[in-house]
């Protein structure tokens, strides 16, 4: 009779505070990764991550700042699920439009330079508050698209 194989989700290796910069093809940081621990697991080829960390650079003047509780690598490093409770701040040295979103369960394409989710989001600039269900966010474009019940607070700013 054959043997059937059972894989088992332990992991191969793991990190403890480490960071993880890949670079672009002109040899400028593209995006970092860091987290309080990392564990691989072979078996499916993901890792599991503790406060995770991700900064995805734009520009010389652009990034995007993502915190989050948990996370998950997969796709070889191409897709990072942020999970749990996700703070976004998007930092622009060169203009006051910064923004700072908070949500949940983030899918963050790397390579693509996107993100989405869909929970609920609160999105808050120095104009207002802004609040919707679900979210799809072109990073590279600084173009978010929110899906629905979308409602706002704004007020005038005066200088």
């Amino acid at each position: 009779m054959p043997r059937l194989e059972v894989k088992r989700h332990d992991p191969d290796y793991y990190l403890v505070n480490f960071t993880l910069t890949t670079m672009g093809d002109n040899g400028i940081p593209k995006h970092q990764l860091s987290a309080d621990n990392m564990s691989h697991y072979p078996d499916d080829d993901t890792a599991r991550l503790e406060n995770p960390h991700l900064v995805i650079y734009r520009n010389d003047t652009d990034t995007w700042d993502i915190r989050a509780e948990h996370g998950l690598v997969m796709d070889e490093g191409q897709s990072v699920m942020l999970q749990g409770e996700v703070f976004i701040e998007q930092v622009s040295t060169d203009s006051d439009r910064n923004l700072e979103i908070t949500t949940r369960d983030l899918d963050v394409k790397t390579n693509e330079e996107f993100a989405s989710t869909e929970q609920a989001i609160i999105i808050k600039d120095r104009y207002g508050v802004t609040e919707a269900v679900g979210m799809y966010a072109d990073l590279k474009g600084r173009q978010l698209k929110l899906i629905s019940q979308v409602h706002g607070k704004y007020q005038p700013i005066y200088d």
